[in-house]
């Protein structure tokens, strides 16, 4: 990594022209070959250049000299991001307050990866990706090998997390794989991690003969190392597999496993008993489905994780609607109400609400809210819900002789299935 990069990154968040800033001390030519990489400046260069950027002289004549304390400070950061993330956000914030211009360009890129890399931990996604971008302008593929071991292995662990939030699962996993053959990746525990999210990745691309394989050997170490809450983990995420298989009876088989169990959280418990129930809806076993559903909610409602409360409420008021349960319905409606939820968790819950409204013989109320929740999902390209939705939209107008308005909403049922890569049945 060579110094032209930091000062074309400062150059350009000065909003200075090359012209500007190299007028009077070098040439535009040779400024832009600094920047670039092809010449190595002299000290009174950069003195002058540090001063034209308004930054401490040391901030460019000292760019390759680590400081030792820092190097403490840094390996500290990254002990409570794996352990604590509150005392790790507030031992960060103190590190930036401390060290306001880092000289070394190598310990200043572990700040920020370390910075995105708890950005990513909170789900602070949004300006983690700011932050990702900003990044590049440092370091890019070509730089990896010129990074230490382990911050090779951090800003490669970065680049997965980063190609997964936008959706882009092969190259997520490309960065998983080569995160694998770092020397500096010696721990089991993280070696099981990566296995477990390039399963995700191809669960994601729907390649579930190799999420199930990623994820079996994933399971294999966590086994070893009796970390039972990331076995119950996998177990429920190998039941989505086989249930997108439709072996719903596999699919229970994976997650009663994990009732037996040693030391399990109420959370797994919880989650576990929503899948199973789910596994049941799908096999059209309401029964027990509700059961499930039911012991789930009882689990979910002592916890502080209120979106797993919500899926669970969301599913069950679903089935209640299905079997005219009206009255039912409307007290878990009306008690995700007084919890704080965000944008999606509100229309997702608008749309049960509408067909609450339908089952209540409200039509008119029905058709506003499910064209409300549709036109959100549409925006929101959540094709799953806008196959639902229009569909329901498109067979109410069709019972109502409205053919001009059920063409329009099975046009939109079609789309959908035409972006998910299916066929309208």
């Amino acid at each position: 990594m060579h110094i032209g990069k930091r000062i074309k990154a400062l150059r350009k968040r000065k909003k200075l022209y090359q012209s500007t800033l190299a007028q009077n001390i070098i040439s535009e030519s040779h400024l832009s070959n600094i920047e670039k990489g092809r010449y190595i400046p002299h000290q009174d260069i950069l003195s002058h250049l540090a001063e034209k950027l308004d930054v401490p002289t040391e901030y460019l004549t000292n760019y390759s000299k680590i400081d030792p304390e820092l190097r403490l400070e840094l390996r500290r950061t990254l002990e409570l991001i794996e352990s604590n993330i509150n005392l790790a956000d507030l031992y960060l914030q103190n590190v930036l307050v401390n060290y306001k211009y880092i000289a070394s360009m190598e310990q200043e890129i572990e700040l920020y990866v370390l910075t995105i890399y708890l950005k990513f931990k909170k789900r602070e996604v949004e300006e983690a990706n700011r932050l990702c971008i900003e990044l590049l302008s440092y370091v890019n593929s070509d730089d990896i090998d010129e990074l230490t071991p382990s911050l090779q292995s951090l800003y490669l662990d970065v680049q997965a997390i980063y190609s997964f939030y936008q959706k882009n699962y092969i190259d997520s996993n490309y960065w998983y794989f080569k995160l694998l053959e770092t020397s500096s990746l010696t721990s089991e525990t993280k070696k099981a991690n990566i296995l477990h999210n390039i399963a995700l990745n191809y669960w994601r691309m729907k390649d579930l003969g190799n999420a199930k394989a990623f994820c079996e050997s994933a399971l294999e170490v966590y086994y070893k190392q009796h970390l039972w809450k990331d076995i119950g983990d996998l177990y429920n995420f190998l039941a989505m597999i086989y249930a997108e298989s439709h072996n719903f009876l596999k699919a229970i088989e994976q997650l009663e496993r994990i009732f037996n169990l040693p030391d399990t959280d109420q959370d797994i418990i919880g989650k576990t008993h929503h899948n199973i129930g789910t596994a049941y809806l799908k096999a059209e076993n309401n029964e027990k489905a509700f059961y499930h559903l039911t012991q789930a909610l009882e689990i979910k409602r002592k916890g502080a994780n209120k979106e797993s409360l919500l899926q669970t409420i969301y599913v069950l008021t679903n089935l209640n609607l299905s079997q005219g349960k009206v009255n039912e319905s409307s007290e878990l409606i009306n008690q995700v109400k007084s919890i704080n939820i965000g944008l999606l968790n509100k229309y997702k819950m608008l749309s049960l609400e509408a067909n609450l409204h339908f089952h209540k013989g409200d039509y008119i109320r029905y058709t506003e809210l499910a064209k409300e929740s549709l036109a959100f999902f549409e925006k929101e390209k959540m094709y799953e819900f806008v196959i639902i939705l229009s569909k329901q939209l498109a067979e109410y107008y069709e019972e109502n002789k409205k053919y001009k308005m059920s063409s329009i909403f099975y046009k939109k049922t079609v789309t959908a299935y035409e972006q998910i890569g299916g066929k309208y049945k």
